[in-house]
């Protein structure tokens, strides 16, 4: 990935240098990979993380959920009870 198609991507702000015409393609390169391979991780990671608490906030409403059905269950075997 280069450096402009992470910015294109949203993965990076803007660009620091600009003015390599005297490197190799090959020098220009890896900085720019390797730039672009952190921000990648760091969306993954961030992604990650949201999904786990997106688990966790369906869990808790799940366990509410399975509760108030186990109080209707003892409400009913109460009055089966009486």
């Amino acid at each position: 990935m280069s450096a402009q198609k992470a910015v294109e991507l949203g993965f990076a702000d803007g660009i620091l240098y600009t003015d390599g015409a005297s490197e190799p393609a090959d020098a220009r390169a890896v900085p720019a990979y390797a730039f672009s391979r952190l921000a990648v991780q760091m969306k993954a990671d961030a992604a990650m993380r949201r999904l786990f608490d997106l688990a966790r906030e369906q869990r808790a409403a799940n366990n509410l959920k399975l509760q108030l059905e186990l109080i209707k269950l003892r409400e009913v075997r109460e009055e089966d009870e009486s």
